[in-house]
């Protein structure tokens, strides 16, 4: 019975597949032996150790302790480096036949922070066209994209119906999560910025503050005055610059039996770009008063305010695999 030396050599970055022809030989130790024209022979040897040693390849020792009569499985390979390195050893019984998928290579580039992972599979030996499948889901191409970092399962299957397997892992950064609460008190008037879990290193969250202030009332345009002041602090620091982004009235006629107008003033007012770091505070306060210029006895007067703060345009700074959520609380 011959044998097939289906041996996987790396030369050039690339990687290939090489067949070699064992014929039956003479019985060596008691076992038989196979032997090829290339000079390559596979013998049992009884010297310090008992095992199938695999000899005619250069400064390379491959060897096996299995005690079966035909040595297919548990080759190992010691010594055998570059230009021309073996990789990998597979015995199989019979002539070689080109056309069996005997291994598949798999190159793996890492994840980042996403699902941007990909690998590329490249079957060793078989017959075109090749059918590939990651966890058993049949893929168009040999080339995967948009991979998470975790295990993979590769299978390729040749024309013929032969299959290789191979497990591999796409490796990738962790994400971290980033909170940023928003807390503004309407009856202390105050407010507060916190980031959780705490900013590291140089990472910053860079995010536009937005105030909104409705101020309802009726029944005449000068009924109630409105004295408004807000002060925002980035560590004890007064941030004084903001840009008003919407001031408008609106009214409309009431209904009897009141007499007269609801008007609805908003004035809606932004920082923008504001950076928190670590160790970083910003606070405030925001504090509205109305003062009635009629009676308030005066039929249908009535009077309110809702004041709120948002942020907008959040975004994470100096931190390739971070994530960053809103908390909004106006209470």
């Amino acid at each position: 019975m011959n044998l097939c030396a289906q041996i996987q050599i790396y030369e050039n970055q690339q990687n290939s597949l090489l067949n070699i022809v064992l014929q039956q030989g003479n019985t060596i130790n008691g076992k038989q032996s196979w032997n090829s024209v290339n000079g390559l022979s596979i013998y049992w040897y009884t010297g310090t150790t008992n095992q199938w040693l695999l000899t005619g390849y250069p400064n390379t020792f491959i060897f096996s302790y299995t005690t079966d009569e035909i040595p297919l499985f548990g080759w190992q390979i010691l010594g055998s480096q570059p230009p021309r390195q073996i990789k990998d050893v597979t015995i199989i019984t019979g002539d070689c036949n080109p056309n069996t998928v005997v291994d598949v290579n798999v190159d793996v580039t890492n994840s980042t922070c996403g699902c941007d992972g990909s690998i590329v599979i490249n079957p060793l030996g078989g017959q075109r066209p090749f059918s590939y499948f990651v966890n058993g889901v049949r893929q168009i191409t040999n080339f995967v994209q948009k991979l998470c970092k975790g295990k993979y399962v590769i299978s390729t299957e040749d024309v013929s119906g032969n299959t290789a397997f191979k497990e591999v892992f796409v490796g990738g950064n962790e994400v971290t999560n980033y909170f940023i609460t928003s807390s503004f008190n309407k009856e202390s008037k105050t407010f507060e910025i916190s980031v959780n879990p705490p900013l590291k290193n140089n990472t910053q969250i860079i995010f536009d503050l937005v105030y909104t202030n409705i101020f309802d009332y009726t029944p005449s345009f000068s009924s109630v005055t409105q004295n408004v002041n807000e002060r925002i602090f980035k560590n004890r620091q007064e941030l004084g610059q903001y840009d008003i982004i919407n001031q408008n009235t609106q009214t409309q006629t009431l209904k009897r039996p009141c007499d007269g107008t609801k008007y609805t003033q908003t004035t809606i007012k932004q920082w923008k770009n504001l950076t928190i770091g670590s160790g970083d505070t910003i606070n405030g306060f925001i504090f509205s008063d109305m003062i009635p210029n009629i009676d308030v006895t005066t039929n249908c007067f009535v009077y309110n305010q809702n004041l709120n703060i948002n942020l907008s345009n959040v975004k994470v700074l100096n931190c390739g695999c971070c994530n960053v959520t809103k908390i909004i609380n106006n209470k």
